[in-house]
């Protein structure tokens, strides 16, 4: 017979660490969920629109952009919930990012709906400026991302493979988002 009260007993081993409850960091949710209301509002928009820009629906590109903006700050809502050192300059970071990405998400939008293209239109001043606005919000926020991950590698994150797991992924992250600067340099085409 198996005894619950030994396997109920807490773990005192030196290599153990104390996981502390988090607490999600909020305003990248609320973001997240302006996120899954816009992309309920392109799938409408793919159905009952029928413009094309380049060939593609006008709302798949933003459709695109709030799901995978909602699932980053999910995530970075997490991550920031898991520090314990450095929680408050993270919190300011990801606030940074979630602005950022707030702009980037408008203005591509806003070119969606006008059914003109939003990412390298320099066509026009506006455009140009759209682009450069796009373009700074990105960098910061990559930027902010580098700042979490440097706090999450600061901070005790659980057991190893769990503290691997996170800290790997970041770092995967941070490289990934690292390589769409290739995109804006010139090219062959």
């Amino acid at each position: 017979m198996i005894d619950t009260a030994t396997l109920a007993r807490p773990s005192h081993r030196p290599t153990d660490h104390v996981v502390k409850p988090f607490a999600w960091h909020r305003p990248p949710l609320v973001l997240a969920a302006a996120m899954v209301l816009l992309a309920l509002v392109t799938i409408v928009g793919m159905l009952v629109d029928d413009r094309q820009v380049t060939g593609v629906d006008v709302w798949l590109k933003p459709f695109k952009f709030a799901v995978s903006v909602a699932i980053y700050l999910v995530t970075l809502s997490w991550l920031v919930g898991l520090l314990v050192r450095g929680r408050r300059l993270a919190r300011i970071a990801s606030n940074v990012a979630s602005v950022a990405l707030a702009i980037e998400i408008v203005i591509i939008t806003a070119f969606a709906a006008t059914a003109e293209t939003s990412h390298f239109n320099v066509s026009t001043p506006l455009h140009t400026a759209a682009w450069a606005i796009m373009a700074a919000s990105i960098v910061i926020v990559w930027g902010m991302t580098l700042v979490i991950a440097i706090m999450l590698f600061r901070t005790p994150l659980g057991d190893r493979a769990r503290t691997l797991a996170i800290r790997a992924g970041v770092v995967v992250a941070l490289i990934g988002m690292g390589l769409a600067f290739l995109m804006t340099g010139p090219n062959a085409d």
